[in-house]
């Protein structure tokens, strides 16, 4: 019988040390989280403790996720929830097409980024189904749309902190401002985790780059499909 885990992250909150002073408030990203482990939890799955604000961490995250990857085996699913802000960091190895930028959740001491989300989901056995549903906002999606509708001062108004009286009615993503504020700050750390260490499909994009429009490197898959070889840092034993 296949086995069902759950992982629930929600944050009604941010440590303002690791965001530029911005606390992040939420009304309800850790009712959120909660109540999806309600849910999971009736439908037969086997639910972890939720993660919530101050404990969602990006190392628990990620430790989290990778006790999961070692845990469920080909059948297996893993429900993944997230609550939160969304936010957003140049794009450095040049996997985003349209806007340029990788998107992340904003844990409680620092943004996780997509392109470790998506290392991490190749730590999971082969055929392991992973349902993921992400509450947050992303100017690449939702925000990029409302900045084409919207006045400067709306959004100005829509994003920025609020008193404690308007939390609840917040878009959940984090402002410009700080995103700006926080990436000057810790660029080297951002930059770390997203700069070439990719994966062989990344290594090709950047060759792609780099060369002249009458030359163009082709990348070929041949025998069984293996995504998380593709996945992995080219050269890598």
């Amino acid at each position: 019988m296949a086995t069902g885990l759950s992982v629930h992250i929600g944050l009604n909150q941010v440590d303002p040390a690791a965001y530029d002073g911005w606390s992040g408030e939420l009304g309800a990203g850790e009712q959120d989280a909660v109540d999806m482990a309600r849910l999971a939890d009736a439908a037969g799955f086997d639910v972890t403790d939720p993660l919530l604000s101050g404990a969602a961490t990006a190392e628990t995250v990620t430790a989290t996720l990778e006790a999961a990857a070692a845990r469920l085996a080909e059948g297996d699913i893993l429900f993944l929830s997230y609550a939160g802000h969304g936010g957003q960091v140049p794009d450095l190895n040049h996997d985003e097409t349209g806007d340029r930028l990788d998107e992340t959740w904003v844990l409680y001491d620092r943004q996780l980024v997509d392109d470790e989300l998506f290392e991490l989901f190749g730590k999971f056995a082969k055929g392991v189904r992973i349902w993921l549903l992400s509450d947050s906002c992303h100017s690449g999606t939702v925000a990029g749309r409302l900045a084409e509708t919207l006045s400067a001062q709306e959004l100005d108004r829509r994003f920025r902190t609020v008193e404690p009286e308007e939390v609840g009615r917040r878009i959940r993503t984090m402002p410009q401002s700080v995103q700006s504020a926080v990436y000057r700050r810790d660029r080297d750390a951002y930059d770390r985790i997203r700069a070439f260490a990719g994966s062989y499909r990344g290594l090709h994009r950047e060759v792609v780059r780099r060369m002249p429009p009458d030359q163009t490197p082709d990348f070929v898959q041949a025998g069984v499909a293996n995504p998380p070889f593709v996945r992995q840092r080219p050269f890598t034993i």
